[in-house]
């Protein structure tokens, strides 16, 4: 463990806890220090996590080879880094050059992250939240049809709602954006990516 490191600016870099110190396992804790040392650039992520997402993308836009490990089916390591990190939930977490360079914990909420922190609140707070625009109806009427117990945000209303829709088409990487979903808080995608899971007869069953 002593090859990872965490820095933040204007201090010098620090050893993390080590994994006897944390009382941890060792297969997992090892997991974790190859990961961080054999890549260059290492997130932790998960598929449901607004913030993780855009960390992926903005480090896409850099053209950045990231490594990318999703924590939805690994609770062993997710425990690990929560312990570790100091901070629940752990993600996003980047390491660069086996060395931390910040969480959620650690990171200084410009705009751009609180309005992603708005939009996970929202669509953690209802079962099915549409993020779409009043000239847009189609995938609305679809989830209608299907008897779902849908909740529509319109992001066409004013400046805090346009502001949301930038962090989404970041998010998404697509512009002009057409309606976004949510299930169960978790990000479905576009309508492209519903329409996808309905074909294959995936989406009722979400629901």
């Amino acid at each position: 463990m002593h090859g990872i490191q965490k820095i933040f600016c204007g201090s010098h870099p620090t050893p993390l806890p080590t994994r006897k110190e944390l009382h941890l396992p060792l297969i997992t804790m090892d997991q974790i220090t190859d990961m961080v040392e054999q890549n260059a650039l290492v997130i932790f992520s998960k598929s449901s996590c607004c913030m993780c997402h855009a960390m992926k993308t903005f480090f896409t836009d850099l053209g950045a080879n990231a490594f990318v490990y999703e924590l939805d089916h690994n609770g062993p390591v997710e425990r690990a880094l929560i312990r570790l990190l100091g901070c629940n939930p752990p993600v996003p977490a980047v390491f660069v050059g086996g060395q931390l360079v910040g969480t959620t914990k650690h990171s200084e909420k410009d705009p751009s992250t609180i309005r992603m922190e708005q939009i996970q609140i929202l669509a953690s707070e209802s079962g099915l939240m549409i993020f779409s625009k009043t000239s847009c109806c189609i995938v609305k009427t679809s989830f209608i049809g299907l008897g779902a117990n849908t909740v529509v945000y319109e992001l066409d209303k004013g400046p805090v709602e346009r502001e949301l829709e930038r962090a989404l088409i970041r998010l998404l990487g697509c512009n002009p954006l057409v309606s976004t979903v949510f299930i169960g808080g978790q990000l479905v995608g576009t309508a492209k990516d519903v329409y996808k899971l309905h074909i294959v007869g995936r989406l009722t069953s979400m629901l």
